[in-house]
């Protein structure tokens, strides 16, 4: 009977999303994860779930929550939203596309495998809809050493270095059309994602903000402070929802910075 206990599989999406709310509210320590599609919150009820729990187990108290995510565009929103509204640390690496197992970890005991139908390719990454629970010790070291292997090899990347790679190919749109751009690609406004957090990690897309101001028509020989309120109408700085704070000087910072480039002599 113990052994039933331990292990038990569950069929479909909702499910598999269930079981690994229950991982997360009943950890203690540690949580490792893959996922192939990490969905936004936004876009599935079971994402949200998720993330609502992620969100109660933090404010429960200090543990590690570490994920691999496949290293494709449209992983991206799901990723930043995970690194803007919780403390989750995100990689990606392009092993998690061509795969159909996924899994999730807690305290090195609590396992769940994951399978998603059909077959696995970088065009076709099917969520999981199949799943394994399994309470082992041995089986949980051994997905945490391949877990660990994976984290550091030289292939996976941080969720930003991946989006500066994304934001410089759209260097050429420039301005506000490339800013708007970059938010629709990381559907910045459906999730609350303000345009401070992503200029603070992304060179170019600072850029872009700065020449969005200059785009607007503002005068640059105005008093500082109405700059100021005409930055704030543009950009989108909202930050009601994320688990960072905007720096009390980034604006004015910002806005020194362009009245620095647009007062700069024509070379």
């Amino acid at each position: 009977m113990a052994a039933l206990k331990a292990f038990r599989y569950a069929m479909g999406r909702a499910d598999y999303m269930r079981e690994i709310r229950s991982v997360i509210q009943s950890a203690r320590r540690r949580i490792l994860f893959t996922s192939a599609s990490m969905q936004r919150s936004t876009a599935a009820d079971e994402q949200r779930m998720v993330l609502e729990a992620v969100q109660h187990r933090e404010s429960a108290g200090l543990y590690e929550h570490r994920g691999i995510v496949a290293r494709v565009p449209d992983t991206v929103p799901g990723a930043l939203e995970l690194l803007w509204k919780t403390r989750v640390q995100v990689k990606m690496s392009a092993v998690l596309s061509a795969t159909r197992l996924r899994f999730v970890v807690g305290d090195e005991q609590q396992c769940i495998l994951g399978v998603a139908g059909g077959e696995a390719s970088i065009a076709h990454r099917n969520p999981s809809d199949f799943s394994f629970i399994v309470d082992s010790n041995m089986l949980g070291l051994a997905l945490q050493g391949h877990f660990e292997r994976l984290w550091t090899d030289p292939g996976t990347i941080s969720v930003w270095q991946y989006l500066r790679e994304m934001v410089d190919e759209c260097s050429r749109t420039g301005g506000d059309g490339g800013r708007r751009h970059i938010r629709g690609l990381l559907s910045a406004d459906e999730l609350g994602i303000p345009d401070w957090w992503l200029a603070e990690n992304l060179p170019t897309y600072r850029r872009f903000c700065i020449e969005a101001l200059s785009e607007a028509g503002i005068v640059a020989n105005q008093d500082k402070s109405a700059i100021v309120k005409e930055a704030t109408r543009i950009l989108a700085l909202s930050q009601n929802s994320g688990s960072a704070t905007m720096p009390t000087d980034w604006l004015e910072t910002l806005v020194e910075e362009w009245c620095e480039a647009v007062r700069a002599p024509a070379k």
